[in-house]
């Protein structure tokens, strides 16, 4: 209970997590509780939209009040005991009437980037008009090439840059000499987007030079990923960095040992009512899979994970936790049909299982950050952050998983946008 000078002609607002700052208005006003404690709160315009009072109001921000929102006896307040208020309550939707809305909701389809429809005329002309290109001269373009390891040259009027990439046997890499006009759109494609993960900024830069280069894009993609809203909200904070791990002997081919876990629950469950995703990583490319379930169960485990010995071939020896999946009898016979051997990590150790783990934490931080804004609709950005996943070089091999699974670059976001701008497609 209030008492103020403006007793019953305000709107109380619990303040905790209803308001933001932005909608502070910087005005105070000096209450006096029942209990005889004086408070002086500030006031905040607030959107409202209740039976009794709908619009735009000025509201008093209070920590500790009885309901989230109190209306008093304001301008364009209804009574309760009016008659029309009866059937305001009441009307209330049907869960089959809200399926039904849902159902027939518009499809929203986004607008064409204005950055795609640009060709190579386009380009060229951006390039031409780019002081960064235009210092570099065609001095940078007649220097002796002869023992050096990049150099630029221009090819139909386009300005590319070669170097020689050791990691992939000495073979030449041709990248379009980006223009600054297009620099933060190829950064956004490269780490925000779907296909982008939010990755860090090396895998981030990687997936970048397998296409693009300009001066300085080291600084400028460094500090685009650490200027990105998302990420800095779902960093890792106050983890200690881990003391360097043991050689252990190498597996050199691909999916002789597997090493399998669940990442359980997922909340909140998605809209199809998967909780859990089961979770697969080569120990010879570091190839991942994930599938997203309903129900973690003996035989729904043994199925999925047939399902992906079926795509990517049954391996030699498969490692996993103590979990009663996975040491059940049903499981062991399975193994046993597939002349798999079956190895189990000491239980509550789930560092000799770190490869898969390592993946389970990637792939629930980029999960994290792009739900941010449809948290139950996880399960369909899975199969998208395998491939954001799967697209950049990996830290202990240095090869993208795609390559060493199907020896060649696969076609992603960053190479298509190459060749609408360039319209440079390899011939075979």
């Amino acid at each position: 209970m209030i008492n103020t000078l403006e007793q019953h002609r305000l709107v109380v607002v619990r303040a905790s997590w209803l308001v933001d700052d932005d909608q502070l208005t910087g005005k105070c006003c000096l209450i006096v509780r029942i209990d005889n404690t004086v408070l002086l709160e500030e006031k905040a315009r607030i959107q409202v939209k209740t039976p009794y009072l709908s619009g735009e109001v000025e509201a008093l921000c209070i920590p500790e009040v009885i309901c989230d929102l109190v209306v008093g006896n304001v301008p364009g307040a209804r009574n309760p005991d009016d008659p029309d208020m009866t059937a305001m309550v009441g009307a209330v939707t049907t869960r089959a009437q809200a399926r039904q809305e849902v159902k027939h909701k518009p499809l929203t389809v986004p607008g064409t980037p204005k950055h795609t429809r640009v060709d190579r005329r386009e380009l060229i002309r951006l390039q031409q008009d780019d002081e960064a290109i235009k210092r570099m001269g065609e001095t940078a373009m007649s220097e002796n090439r002869a023992g050096r390891t990049s150099f630029f040259e221009k090819k139909d009027g386009i300005v590319y840059r070669v170097y020689n990439d050791e990691t992939r046997g000495g073979a030449n890499v041709r990248q379009v000499v980006l223009p600054e006009s297009l620099r933060k759109y190829v950064m956004s494609v490269a780490h925000d987007t779907i296909t982008g993960g939010h990755l860090g900024i090396k895998k981030t830069r990687e997936k970048i030079m397998s296409n693009f280069y300009w001066p300085g894009m080291y600084e400028d993609v460094t500090r685009y990923c650490r200027s990105c809203d998302i990420c800095q909200k779902t960093v890792s904070k106050g983890t200690v960095q881990k003391a360097p791990m043991e050689n252990i002997p190498v597996v050199d081919v691909p999916f002789k040992r597997v090493a399998v876990d669940l990442i359980k629950p997922k909340e909140p469950a998605s809209e199809a009512g998967h909780r859990y995703i089961l979770t697969l990583v080569d120990y010879a490319t570091r190839y991942p899979e994930a599938v997203p379930l309903k129900r973690i169960d003996t035989e729904t485990v043994a199925e999925t994970l047939v399902d992906i010995y079926s795509r990517l071939g049954v391996p030699e020896e498969i490692l996993s936790n103590q979990g009663t999946q996975f040491i059940s009898d049903c499981m062991k016979e399975v193994c046993r049909l597939l002349d798999v051997t079956q190895s189990t990590i000491t239980p509550y150790h789930p560092m000799c299982n770190g490869l898969v783990e390592k993946f389970n934490g990637t792939l629930k931080k980029m999960l994290k950050r792009l739900c941010n804004e449809k948290p139950k609709q996880w399960h369909r950005y899975i199969n998208a952050l395998l491939f954001a996943y799967r697209e950049v070089p990996q830290d202990s091999t240095h090869f993208a998983l795609f390559e060493l699974i199907y020896g060649r670059t696969v076609r992603g976001p960053i190479h298509i946008l190459r060749e609408l701008w360039t319209q440079d497609i390899d011939e075979p």
